[in-house]
Order: C-alpha cells, then structure tokens, then sequence
C-alpha cells in the first residue's frame, strides 16, 4: 500500500503541474463552462458522495425543501466545488488583476477590514481559497492553519500558493500556541470550523441544523486569551464565475460567564443561518453528522454516522 501511494504522487504532480500551466490561459468563461462540466461528471459518478450529500441535506432540511431542490442543491454545490479547484491555478496568474475583477466586497466586509487583532472562523462554503487571497491584497492577511497533504511536493505548491499573496500559514501540529503568537503581535488568524472536532481534541458538541456536531473551541478560546473580535468571512461564488465576500460577527453574550462555550455555540448559528441562505455554497459531501454523543440516538443521525463513545453533551449551564 505504501508503495501504491507513492506512485500515486506522480500522476498527482504531473495533474497539479498541467493545471498551473493550463488553466491560467483560459479565459474566465471557458475556465466557469468547464467547471460546469466537471461539476455535472461529478455528480454522476460519484456516487457515494452524493448520498451523503442529500442524506445531510435531508437532515437539515427534510420536507422543507422538496426533493428536486436538494438534488439541485447537490448538482450546483459539484459545480461550485469544480471552480474552486480550477481557480486555484486560474487565480495564480495575473493574481491581484483578476482577482480586482472577479471578486467583490459587500459593505458587510468593512466589519473584518476594521478589526485588527481578529480571529475569523470561515467554513468550505464558497471557494474560501481565494478569499484568504483576496483579504491578503486588501491589506487584511490572515495567518491559517493548514493541514500537510500527502504529497509533500504538491503540499509544498499549494503552501506557496496561499503564501504569495501575503497569507501566512501555520502547520496543524501546535498550531494554537502560534496563532496566539501572532494574535498578540497584532496579525488576524483564520480557521475552517466547519469540521469535526470531538470533545478529547479540543471540540464541543453544538446544536447545528437540529443536532448536536462535535466543532472546535479553538476560535472561541483565542478570542477570550487575546481580546480579539470574532469575525465570520464568507465568499459566495455566482454563476458567472464572480465571487462577492461577506463579513459578520457571531451574536452573544460578551458579559457572560461561560468561558468559550457560548461563543463556540454562537459561531455554530451564524455559520448555519449562512449555509441555510445559501445552502449551494456549502460543501455537504462532508460527513460533519458523523459522531453521535452516548446521550443520542444513532438513528436520528444520517446512515453513515456512528456512536462517539465517551463523548456526551454539555450540562445546560455549559460545563
């Protein structure tokens, strides 16, 4: 098996060395025609994917949005998903002209842009890729944390991918000590939280979407050590191919008492009513139902979840 996947890592360099030298020569409109069709091939043959992706779409919405509309929901978000791939190399040439051109900012921005220390949480909504590029290039960078890929080569691209713009990039290992290091040096820090994080690696159980899922304090606990404001970014992508960036702040109580879990909690609504506006932005072939806390029925969680032993939900005081 270690053998297979080394030779696995050519095919993937050579595949990630095409894209870098093709794709930028595309015209904006051929590169958004192709993403439809990868999107529509992705959507057909991937089907264990896409099971999942209705089965979480049933959960969060179940009759409320007929059956047409979710598979719907499905087709747009492969399509999505098929453009942020090809923009990672389209937007690595002429970066800060194209980006001026196809990607814009609401007025709901201004809240990131004039916050500085922030700790932005953001989700795979989107194509949250060249988001962190473009808050770079309005004089806003982020600090992130970045999971190493298999592939150190391509890992190596992708990292001077994001870099070039400004971002700096903290490795996942001990990545809380140095984004407080940089908190306290005045820099803003972002981190993907829409991902599963059990109790014992740092997370809590939220409400999100009428059930309980495992999601990280992180945020919530550099904001508290730091004074920093949290911010949640956004990117949503139209069906011309241009991307629009949003800022809000997650509501709740800054007098109480509870330590991070309130905050935890209220990053959780204010990443759920986004995904509910925009429900084929997000990436929903993710398995984020996919631990069940001992305090919960298996069978009001989608078919792929499975029983997270030794976790369970927080008191209603928090703790």
């Amino acid at each position: 098996m270690n053998h297979l996947k080394k030779l696995r890592r050519i095919p993937e360099l050579l595949a990630i060395c095409m894209g870098y030298a093709l794709v930028p020569l595309l015209p904006r409109r051929a590169v958004v025609a192709a993403a439809r069709c990868l999107g529509a091939l992705a959507f057909r043959v991937c089907g264990r994917q896409r099971r999942v992706a209705l089965a979480n779409l049933e959960l969060a919405f179940g009759p409320d949005m007929p059956p047409d509309r979710k598979t719907g929901v499905v087709q747009a978000m492969y399509r999505i998903f098929a453009l942020i791939v090809l923009d990672i190399f389209w937007f690595g040439v002429f970066t800060r002209r194209r980006i001026a051109r196809w990607v814009h900012t609401d007025d709901s921005l201004d809240v990131y842009l004039k916050t500085k220390p922030a700790v932005v949480v953001t989700a795979h909504f989107g194509n949250w890729e060249v988001m962190g590029q473009a808050v770079a290039l309005l004089g806003a960078p982020c600090v992130s944390v970045a999971a190493p890929l298999d592939n150190a080569l391509v890992d190596r691209l992708m990292v001077r991918r994001r870099t070039s713009a400004g971002q700096g990039v903290v490795d996942q290992q001990g990545a809380v000590p140095a984004l407080l290091n940089a908190l306290r040096k005045g820099a803003n820090v972002a981190l993907l939280v829409d991902q599963n994080v059990l109790p014992q690696e740092g997370g809590e159980y939220v409400d999100f979407f009428k059930l309980p899922v495992p999601m990280s304090r992180a945020p919530a606990v550099l904001a508290q050590r730091t004074g920093a404001q949290v911010v949640f970014l956004y990117c949503i992508a139209d069906n011309d191919g241009r991307y629009t960036l949003f800022g809000a702040v997650p509501r709740t109580d800054h007098n109480s008492d509870k330590g991070p879990s309130e905050l935890t909690r209220a990053i959780a609504d204010t990443m759920q009513r986004v995904i509910a506006d925009h429900p084929e932005q997000w990436l929903w072939i993710y398995k984020r139902w996919k631990y069940v806390p001992e305090d919960r029925r298996v069978d009001q969680y989608p078919f792929y979840a499975r029983r997270s032993r030794g976790s369970r939900l927080p008191a209603a005081d928090g703790t």
